[in-house]
Parts: structure tokens; sequence; C-alpha cells
């Protein structure tokens, strides 16, 4: 995709909004949207139209809106990530997913340290976890959970036995079903 258009603008806002990850685009994306504000721009100004002026606001809102769905899924994936899944990002992307990992990293460690020094002296209850067995209906990313652990990635039809809690979450939001044992 050497040229942008307004019509593969919205095709791609559409797919941002419809996928959970990230919706694969060229890695020079960000270069290519600069050029194409550039035209536009050029354009506006020879042609001091309204229809000119309503399509430039029109791209921008539209640019907006992918840029805001992308940085989501990117701030996300940082959240739930040990740093190494840059898969589908741009170089601009990646070096944010990376800046997003390492502060988030650091911050974990240093609330689990600050929560190990609270918990000295105090005995731990274990309760034993259930878990549930649920069928997998649409692809789910790699999530961190209520526990702190990671579950994910999950692809449909896969059947999975997952802490109660996690298993709920998924049936709740129609990612899976749950799975009758006989």
């Amino acid at each position: 995709m050497s040229d942008l258009s307004y019509a593969y603008l919205r095709k791609l806002q559409q797919e941002e909004k419809e996928s959970m990850v990230l919706v694969e685009v060229d890695n020079g994306f960000y270069t290519q949207v600069e050029d194409f504000i550039k035209n536009k721009q050029e354009e506006l100004a020879s042609d001091h139209s309204i229809d000119k002026l309503r399509e430039f606001e029109n791209i921008v809102k539209v640019l907006k809106d992918i840029f805001h769905l992308r940085q989501q899924k990117i701030v996300l994936r940082a959240l739930q990530s040990t740093g190494e899944d840059e898969e589908g990002m741009t170089a601009e992307e990646e070096k944010l997913f990376s800046e997003l990992t390492k502060s988030m990293v650091s911050y974990k460690s240093k609330l689990e340290a600050l929560l190990e020094k609270k918990n000295i002296g105090q005995s731990k209850k274990t309760e034993p976890k259930q878990f549930k067995r649920i069928k997998i209906l649409k692809s789910v990313p790699a999530y961190a959970g209520k526990d702190g652990n990671i579950y994910g990635p999950f692809e449909p039809e896969q059947e999975k036995e997952l802490p109660q809690p996690e298993a709920e979450f998924l049936i709740k939001a129609e990612m899976a079903k749950p799975l009758v044992i006989e």
C-alpha cells in the first residue's frame, strides 16, 4: 500500500474496532499518513471549498480514532506482556510498546516487593482453586487474570480448564461457553 485513501482509512478503522489484536499495517504506515495529510492540506490550501474542508476533518477524525484504538491495544499488550510480543506493530509502535513494557515490569516488581514486605509474618491461607472447563468461541489475546497470572492466547474451538473467575469472565464476555463434563 503506497497511497492512502479515505476509503482505506475507514476500512482500517472498522477492522481495528472489530479486532482484539492490532490490524497489520505497513511498517511505514505513519510516514504514509504524514505524506497523506500533507497532500490533503495542500489540496485544502489551493481549494478552500466546504467539501474539501469536511473531507479533511473526516480524515483527521478517522486517523485519531485509528491511533487511539492502536494505542489502547499496545498499552493492554504491555500490561499483559513480558516484552517480546511486538507482532503487527510498526517501528514507532514497537518503541512505544518496549518503553511501556519496561515501565510496567518495573512498576509490577516494586508493587510485588511492597506487598511481600506487608505480608511478612502473616500466615498465608491458600484456598484450593476451583476450575471450570470451557470451550473458546473467539480469538482471545493473552491477558493478565485477576490472580496476576497470564492466560491465553486462545483460539476458537480450544477446550481449556481455567480458574473459575477466568472462565466466568470469558463466558460473560461471550468469548467462551461452559463445557459439561460427562
